[in-house]
């Protein structure tokens, strides 16, 4: 969120739903966003969205 990077949680409980919406009451301190930065190693979970190919879009 730091980043307004998009986050996609998955529950199916409706307690474990509300703990996913009230994550959202709180803020990292800028050190904290630099350190988990840091630990960045380019490393993708899902595919490049520049290189998914949808029907004849590019």
């Amino acid at each position: 969120l730091a980043h307004n990077r998009i986050i996609i949680p998955k529950s199916q409980t409706p307690k474990r739903i509300q703990e996913n919406i009230d994550i959202l009451d709180f803020n990292l301190e800028l050190t904290e966003v630099d350190e988990i930065d840091a630990l960045d190693r380019n490393a993708r979970q899902g595919k490049n969205t520049d290189d998914v190919k949808i029907g004849d879009l590019k």
